[in-house]
Parts: structure tokens; C-alpha cells; sequence
């Protein structure tokens, strides 16, 4: 079976979840379709493919058009995210090794889709997901490795509803690569299967 369409889609997951944390530390704003995008791929519990997580990539545009200039030649300009996404990758083995924690993530993630099922307005409910997927990352994620620093505008950084959804995005960077690790990926292919993976991206 080949894997790697799926495996390019969850480095396109991760680096749109980085790329947003990113913005939002540095400006305070980020494209709203494309955090709902990951912000959604965390409550895909019963997708029938990995395609269907992000709603066969339609979602990842941005996640897409970032990763192809990281697979081909990143500028200096690039180097945080880049070393964002390389410690979300590590973070993200550390979970898929880890059952305990999965069952424990999995519970609250169901815990917070059911709690913001009365929720009529979009605001008031990304908002709510955003707080409690960022306890979530605060409790069980933050703890499996090195407490990852986002440096940005401390006026943005200091907002919480800014704290939340860069948490939140966070915690959908780690679950895009526990889809990366699923589909037999490896640190090793970023360096040598640089155009493999590039030239998946717009079957993706």
C-alpha cells in the first residue's frame, strides 16, 4: 500500500496548524478557514480515510502551499517554522508511542464536541472548543517533551483567546503527525524524500 499521499497530508496538517500558530503570535490574526480546517480535524473520530480528516485536503491550501516551499528551498524567513513544526513531530512520536495518554485525549476531545453541542453561534463555539482543546494540550501534550516557545508580540501573546487557539492548533499539529508516524513516516524522508513528497501536493 502506498502511503505516502496520506503521510504528505499529515506534514500539510502540521504545517498549516504551525504556520497559524505562527501568524497569530506575531499579528493576532490568521485566516479563519484554515484554523477551522485543523480546529475540526481534531474531532474527526470515525473518518473512514485520512482524507476524509481534513475533507480530502480541501481544508489544507494554505498547510499545502507553505509545505511545497519548505520541500523545496526555504529562506531564513522560514527557519521558526521549521523548527515549530520539527518539535511538533517529535512531540507527536512521543504520543503515538504513548496508549495512555491517546485514550485520555480521545475521552476529553469527545467531552468537548458533546459540551458545545447546545451552541448555536460559530463564534462562541470555536471559542469554547479553542479553551478546552488548549487545557487539553496544557494537561496531557505539554508534558511528553520540551515546553515548545512561540515567540511573537507579547500584546498578542498576552490575549487568551489568543493562548487558547495557538494551543489548540498545537494540539492539531501533534494529531496531523500522529498521521504522519501512522502512515509509516520518518524524519529521514523530510531530507530524502523531498520531491516524493512535493510532487504529492496537488494530488492531495
Amino acid at each position: 500500500m502506498n502511503h505516502l499521499p496520506a503521510r504528505t497530508l499529515g506534514l500539510a496538517g502540521l504545517v498549516q496548524s504551525a504556520s497559524l500558530a505562527l501568524q497569530i503570535a506575531r499579528t493576532g490574526l490568521t485566516s479563519s478557514d484554515a484554523l477551522e480546517a485543523v480546529r475540526e480535524s481534531l474531532f474527526q473520530f470515525d473518518a473512514a480515510s485520512s482524507f476524509d480528516i481534513y475533507q480530502f485536503g480541501d481544508g489544507l491550501a494554505h498547510g499545502k502551499l507553505v509545505l511545497a516551499k519548505l520541500l523545496e528551498e526555504p529562506g531564513s524567513e522560514e527557519q521558526a517554522l521549521i523548527n515549530l513544526a520539527y518539535q511538533t513531530l517529535s512531540i507527536a512520536k512521543r504520543f503515538y508511542r504513548n496508549s495512555s495518554v491517546q485514550r485520555q485525549v480521545g475521552a476529553e476531545l469527545h467531552s468537548a464536541l458533546e459540551a458545545v453541542q447546545m451552541l448555536h453561534d460559530p463564534a462562541a463555539r470555536a471559542a469554547s472548543l479553542d479553551a478546552r482543546c488548549a487545557l487539553i494540550y496544557q494537561t496531557h501534550i505539554r508534558p511528553l517533551g520540551r515546553t515548545i516557545i512561540i515567540r511573537g508580540e507579547q500584546s498578542h501573546l498576552n490575549r487568551s483567546e489568543n493562548a487558547d487557539r495557538i494551543r489548540m492548533l498545537l494540539l492539531a499539529g501533534v494529531r496531523a503527525g500522529v498521521l504522519f508516524y501512522q502512515m509509516k513516516g520518518a524524519r529521514w524522508q523530510l531530507l530524502l524524500q523531498r520531491q516524493q513528497l512535493r510532487r504529492q501536493l496537488p494530488f492531495i
